[in-house]
């Protein structure tokens, strides 16, 4: 079997959002399934399409592959904090043949079950061109929907086989920001893959660059309802973008628009594929920035550890930040860009407190609390 053929089709790109799955597991489980009465209503009608063998009940009837809308309702599930059945990850695991597609798949559904996923991995890594890209099957060209599958399943491994991917994935990306699986293919769903697919390595220069590039193309090509047309569309497009804001506002249409579009029985349109990728983006929505940096502390008296307010707290590096503490002695700095920096604090009347740190994409970054001498105490910097 040619997997390569008709992949511009949607089944070819109908399971790209199961490559979020390193950013769901940074992210955590935070969303229990009661909070969203969407969420809950649709995770309830997603659970109940699950077999006794695995299989879901309306999966002939998506147009996503079987494989693709097994696998991406076990990575909803898990997102969700709900129980996945131990047959729907049999029922992944089973599927054949082994293309590059299917091999990622099987080794992030092991992940997700905390099951061995080395022999698909050691399969994937044979799967792998010269130039670093991956194609449907061995010997098969390069491109930009194969790579993102197989970067994401090696994403907890940073091997050379990884960061060779990574290069051929960013290399590719077409000027003004997208990629394109084929002259006729649909690049908004293919360069909403490869955003997903590099997501876990926004701290390597080139797939921040080429992040910030296609994250700006894909909200470009909302139409004027600011949707990205259809529910399945949105939905791949919203786990591609929301990573990178910082607030979901400018998304709120595209949100709301799928909120509306949920039946009565739950579901999105009746297909399990589309219900999958729907209740992820509604859980997306309200995950924190995993780009977002955080640098915050507590300043007080050394003395009578009373809060100091108005002291001067300061980040001082390739850029400088600064500000004064709240009426609690609290200081928070929200996404200064990357990087080392001197933290200076200080107070008219009160020794300075200096110290170096770093601040990486991603972090929170509790200084704790910082205690100021009183000058005539005898404070020294």
């Amino acid at each position: 079997m040619d997997s390569s053929i008709g992949r511009a089709g949607l089944k070819a790109v109908a399971g790209i959002c199961i490559l979020m799955l390193g950013w769901l597991l940074l992210a955590g489980q935070a969303l229990a399934q009661g909070t969203d009465p969407a969420i809950q209503k649709g995770l309830a009608w997603l659970q109940g399409q699950i077999g006794s063998n695995g299989q879901l009940a309306s999966e002939a009837a998506s147009p996503a592959l079987p494989m693709q809308v097994r696998s991406e309702t076990a990575t909803t599930l898990k997102a969700l904090s709900a129980t996945v059945p131990a047959a729907l990850y049999a029922a992944i695991d089973g599927i054949t043949p082994d293309t590059t597609e299917y091999l990622a798949r099987k080794a992030l559904a092991k992940q997700l079950a905390g099951s061995p996923n080395a022999p698909a991995l050691n399969a994937l890594v044979q799967m792998q061109n010269a130039d670093g890209g991956f194609g449907a099957a061995v010997g098969l060209q390069s491109n930009p929907l194969d790579t993102a599958h197989a970067l994401m399943a090696l994403a907890p491994a940073r091997t050379d086989t990884t960061l060779r991917a990574l290069m051929w994935l960013a290399g590719s990306q077409q000027a003004n920001g997208s990629w394109l699986l084929q002259p006729d293919s649909d690049a908004v769903v293919t360069t909403a893959l490869a955003t997903q697919a590099l997501t876990p390595y926004r701290d390597q220069a080139d797939a921040q660059a080429a992040l910030t590039k296609a994250r700006a193309w894909l909200l470009a090509q909302r139409n004027t309802a600011q949707t990205w047309d259809d529910d399945m569309r949105t939905a791949q497009a919203l786990l591609a973008v929301l990573p990178g804001l910082d607030s979901a506002a400018s998304v709120q249409p595209a949100i709301d628009a799928l909120r509306a579009s949920q039946l009565a029985d739950g579901s999105w349109a009746g297909d399990p594929y589309t219900t999958a990728l729907a209740l992820r983006a509604l859980w997306a929505m309200a995950q924190p920035n995993p780009n977002q940096i955080l640098i915050q502390g507590r300043v007080v008296d050394g003395q009578t550890g009373l809060a100091l307010s108005g002291v001067s707290v300061a980040l001082n590096g390739a850029q400088s930040y600064s500000q004064p503490t709240d009426a609690n002695g609290q200081f928070e700095f929200t996404n200064p860009a990357p990087g080392s920096y001197t933290l200076s604090v200080s107070q008219t009347g009160f020794g300075t407190v200096t110290g170096a740190i770093a601040a990486a994409a991603g972090q929170t970054l509790n200084i704790g609390t910082i205690a100021l001498l009183p000058i005539s105490a005898g404070a020294t910097t």
